[in-house]
């Protein structure tokens, strides 16, 4: 009796399948774009990190040292962006003939059928 409830199907309409990990295919020929939801899914809640990293032990010590050098690196380069952003802001005060960089021109679409 437990064993039958424990298998208990969802239920679902019969034009509708579905990925266990929470993403719904309302036709087979999105399955695609589905699976691309679910690739997003996975990376958000960092499922496949975990398995990625559980794949091998690793010393705590080892993990400490990791994530100290991750947040020391994300320092760096957010203290990078922020001088050269301070440079920017005292140039464009500095210089009176100081002429902003402009982006570069995107090219215009072009449709074809």
């Amino acid at each position: 009796m437990a064993k039958e409830n424990y298998f208990k199907r969802l239920p679902r309409r019969k034009d509708e399948y579905f990925i266990p990990g929470g993403v719904k295919v309302p036709k087979p020929q999105e399955l695609e774009i589905a699976l691309r939801m679910f690739k997003r899914q996975l990376k958000e809640e960092g499922k496949l990190q975990e398995l990625r990293d559980r794949r091998y032990f690793e010393k705590p010590s080892a993990k400490k040292r990791v994530e100290k050098d991750r947040a020391i690196n994300m320092q760096q380069k957010e203290d990078r962006r922020r001088i050269e952003r301070d440079k920017m802001f005292v140039l464009r005060f500095k210089d009176p003939n100081y002429i902003r960089p402009s982006r570069p021109k995107r090219k215009p679409r072009t449709f074809s059928r």
